[in-house]
């Protein structure tokens, strides 16, 4: 479990099995028990030896699934390991980063801090709100488990 480097801005994970045999083993989001537990991509502050963390989300290793999530200093993500080397969680990796050091030199060290420092010491509402604006979607069966919409039924 980790959480991404200062220069990454956002990550998409396009999961690319087979079938649905490997459901369970897809990206685990996780969050620190202790609210003041932060990490944002160098290592976790000299204070803190062994976080806690509890599960917040799994996103199943199904065809056609891609995730994506924001770079934040508190939010966790990671997989189970496969043990059997038989077994390949292919999956199509891409991350948007940006150079820290030219975006500081280019805009200066406040905006460099507020963007790429503050921004991770809290919750990043977006995808919070997308996690929630999916599983309202489904209660109403707008969507499907899948995620994908359902076509209207005819008369």
């Amino acid at each position: 479990m980790h959480t991404d480097p200062p220069d990454f801005v956002i990550t998409f994970l396009v999961y690319l099995p087979e079938d649905d045999s490997l459901e369970g083993t897809g990206t685990r989001f996780y969050r620190p028990r202790n609210p003041a537990y932060f990490d944002v991509g160098n290592g976790p502050p000299e204070d803190e030896t062994n976080p806690e963390f509890r599960e917040v989300v799994a996103v199943p290793f199904r065809p056609n699934t891609m995730v994506a999530f924001f770079k934040s200093a508190r939010s966790f993500h990671g997989v189970d390991a496969i043990t059997d080397p038989s077994v390949q969680r292919r999956t199509l990796l891409n991350h948007a980063k940006v150079s820290l050091p030219y975006f500081k030199d280019l805009y200066g060290a406040d905006i460099y801090e507020a963007l790429f420092l503050k921004r991770t010491m809290r919750d990043f509402q977006p995808f919070r709100e997308t996690l929630r604006r999916g599983e309202r979607a489904y209660e109403l069966g707008l969507i499907g488990p899948d995620g994908f919409g359902k076509l209207p039924q005819s008369a």
